[in-house]
């Protein structure tokens, strides 16, 4: 999900990773028919935890395009740290995990159709199934809902690019004024669609993605990038990101539905919190980053455990069971293959660092 990392020791690792574990944590319930799923700013945690990775990438990915605007290079960095780990998770998904649990034999299962449409995951025209593949689940069929986002998160990067060149392009007008006129747009198209529920989009899909989805998390990455460029006059302070998720927290008890001001507040609260130094929360990092990994395999590992075992695990220790496989998962594809990946990852050149207004 998030991609750049800044240089300094701070607590992006440990924010990111948290967020990761709130997906699994959130996924357990619907995959489980478990009740009372728990909101938090009148969102579903596992959806949470997605705007707040959003919100990470949008400040960390226009800070990548600030220090070196280079389309091609930008465009590269990007493809890299998506897609290895995302090839290998769909691999493993239809080579290894769908020949072992499907009710099909071999044969039909390597010839059905939807054997081949899974591996449209790989160009992020997301398909869920696969043939025969946890058919007496709970949460039948899914093989990895978590994959949604992608398209969203890659649509992002690709707006990055698209704000940098328009401005080249433009001249008079620098990348946070076009980056702005963006913002404002998505959040405006946020507030008729999710806040207000126009149903303007409802039924659209894109790519395979239903349109509002995208509306619902892209202006948390906007306001992410927004803080990036704004950096130099906010001050990012964990007291004031608490104090505003306090106030958040109060407005939704209120029974207020203020998502434009929740984008705020989460915004600023996570990219705060991220950028502190706090001593342990800052070493999180040191097994590497595993938050992209843990995301990636969550689902998949938590579907397995519940076509293993059906309801004969407790609760918790689902979700204890299904973090902690998914950890081992995580830390194999960052040290075999994203960390990798991220080796061979295009230097910045020698072109000067553009101005952010």
């Amino acid at each position: 999900m998030t991609i750049a990392k800044p240089h300094a020791r701070n607590n992006f690792d440990f924010v990111r990773l948290s967020a990761a574990s709130l997906v699994i944590v959130g996924h357990a319930y619907p995959l489980l028919a478990h009740p009372d799923l728990p909101y938090f700013l009148h969102t579903s945690i596992s959806t949470y935890a997605v705007k707040m990775f959003f919100a990470l990438s949008g400040f960390l990915i226009v800070a990548s395009w600030t220090h070196d605007p280079h389309a091609w290079r930008f465009l590269l960095k990007r493809v890299l740290r998506i897609f290895p780990a995302l090839i290998l998770v769909v691999l493993l998904s239809a080579l290894v995990l769908g020949p072992l649990v499907t009710r099909l034999p071999m044969a039909e299962y390597f010839g059905h159709s939807m054997f081949g449409d899974y591996f449209m995951n790989l160009r992020l025209y997301i398909a869920y199934s696969l043939p025969g593949v946890f058919e007496d689940n709970t949460y039948p069929n899914a093989v990895n809902g978590s994959l949604w986002s992608l398209p969203a998160e890659f649509f992002m990067y690709l707006l990055v690019l698209v704000c940098g060149l328009a401005a080249r392009w433009l001249r008079v007008v620098g990348f946070a004024v076009v980056w702005g006129a963006l913002t404002l747009a998505f959040m405006a198209l946020n507030l008729a669609e999710i806040h207000f529920q126009t149903g303007w989009f409802t039924g659209a899909v894109v790519y395979a993605t239903p349109v509002t989805s995208v509306i619902e998390v892209a202006p948390y990455f906007m306001i992410g990038g927004c803080i990036q460029l704004a950096r130099r006059w906010l001050p990012l302070s964990p007291v004031a990101a608490l104090l505003a998720l306090a106030v958040g927290i109060g407005i939704a008890r209120a029974g207020i539905y203020a998502e434009p001001l929740f984008i705020l507040i989460t915004s600023y609260a996570v990219i705060a919190l991220g950028s502190a130094s706090t001593p342990v929360l800052r070493d999180f990092g040191r097994w590497g980053d595993l938050s992209y990994g843990t995301y990636l395999y969550g689902f998949p590992v938590a579907q397995t455990l519940s076509w293993a075992f059906g309801d004969r695990l407790p609760f918790v220790g689902h979700i204890l069971l299904a973090l902690a496989i998914s950890l081992i998962f995580a830390f194999a594809s960052w040290h075999l293959v994203e960390k990798r990946a991220m080796r061979i990852k295009p230097k910045a050149g020698t072109m000067p660092r553009p101005q952010t207004v």
